[in-house]
């Protein structure tokens, strides 16, 4: 992603392990100033589990904390100055500040009740009815892909 000024290219690096776990890089952001041609990688090594529906998960727990983020899609503020990173298997968001180049927060995006009027879902295709929407007694997970950034009212 460019951001609006033109300042930072921003791209999210899954770091995505193969099926049997006997590769899994660890996810990264890199930014990289346009001007300078400056290029930073910023790892999510120190950051620690934001809870709230966050998703930790990979092979079998034996990952590595940061071995499990996944940055997925970067959306830039209008302004320039803060990057958000979807992290979609994680169910999460990331929070980057461009000027220091810096994880400023991780965030979980908390779970749907789709057992609440108007959270109604089609929960298997077996019963041979397109959209047969109903309650049922489960959590559902966010899980953002593709982002992007807007101003509301603006």
């Amino acid at each position: 992603a460019f951001s609006p000024d033109g300042e930072y290219i921003v791209s999210a690096n899954e770091g995505e392990p193969n099926d049997d776990y006997t590769v899994d890089p660890e996810g990264s952001i890199t930014i990289v100033e346009v001007a300078t041609e400056t290029v930073t990688q910023v790892y999510f090594t120190g950051q620690t589990d934001p809870g709230n529906g966050f998703r930790v998960f990979g092979n079998n727990g034996m990952s590595t904390f940061v071995q499990d983020i996944e940055p997925e899609y970067v959306a830039i503020s209008d302004d320039s100055a803060t990057a958000y990173i979807s992290l979609q298997e994680n169910n999460g968001m990331a929070i980057v500040d461009l000027a220091s180049k810096t994880i400023i927060g991780l965030v979980g995006l908390g779970t749907k009740n789709h057992n609440v009027s108007g959270n109604e879902i089609d929960a298997s295709n077996d019963d041979g009815i397109p959209g047969n929407l109903q309650n049922w007694n489960v959590l559902g997970f966010y899980m953002p892909d593709a982002i992007d950034y807007f101003t509301a009212n603006g």
